[in-house]
């Protein structure tokens, strides 16, 4: 039996509202920029890491903290309140960004294929601030 989402799971949803998402992610040397709303796991797992001690030595996120940043969104996805997106949609990329750009109707997108939750946007907002404002059980 569920008793709601926990405290982790709150911090992410908060410091996902409280950014306006569009990181730039970097793979050597070339870079790409999300688009607003979609976010970089790693980026959010580093500075929250930073706020709440999971930072090892030399700027690492320690082991301990990928595994409960990497359980807490698993949980949040499994809720339905973040959604892992596979098909990232860009704001921009440089030219020389490997092959794994796909050039749809709509805009260009990375094609992430992982079964590692790496990008990922708020599904619902109202959930959101509801789950962040209630004590505990929303789902």
């Amino acid at each position: 039996m569920s008793r709601g989402i926990g405290n982790l799971q709150r911090a992410i949803l908060g410091t996902l509202a409280a950014r306006p998402g569009g990181d730039v992610i970097e793979n050597r040397y070339r870079r790409a920029w999300l688009a607003d709303g979609v976010h970089d796991l790693r980026t959010v797992s580093h500075e929250m890491a930073k706020v709440m001690g999971g930072i090892s030595h030399h700027d690492y996120v320690s082991g301990a903290w990928q595994a409960s940043f990497s359980r807490a969104v698993a949980g949040l996805v499994r809720r339905k309140m973040i959604e892992s997106i596979s098909l990232v949609p860009l704001r921009d990329f440089e030219t020389d960004y490997p092959a794994r750009i796909e050039y749809l109707a709509d805009g260009e997108y990375l094609n992430w294929t992982s079964r590692q939750c790496r990008f990922a946007r708020v599904k619902d907002v109202s959930v959101m601030e509801t789950a962040i404002t209630l004590n505990g059980s929303a789902s």
